[in-house]
């Protein structure tokens, strides 16, 4: 895994949900990665963050039915 997109990633997951928080952290990473992808950040080895190597190996475990529960109570 990269680290130097992991900590973009994910600091920028974290305002996403803030900003949004009517989006499940599953779409907050999806929105993360698509920025990641369209970044035209260089990079030494693959010359841009949109090759799969910079986003693909992020992945959430354990969001299933948020947001179904979370309409359930309003």
């Amino acid at each position: 895994m990269r680290d130097d997109v992991a900590a973009v990633l994910t600091v920028r997951l974290f305002e996403v949900l803030a900003a949004s928080p009517q989006l499940s952290r599953a779409e907050g990473l999806q929105r993360v990665a698509r920025e990641i992808s369209d970044d035209p950040r260089d990079d030494p080895y693959f010359k841009r963050w949109s090759h799969p190597s910079a986003w693909a190996p992020f992945s959430l475990i354990g969001d299933a039915g948020r947001n179904a529960h979370e309409t359930s109570r309003n």
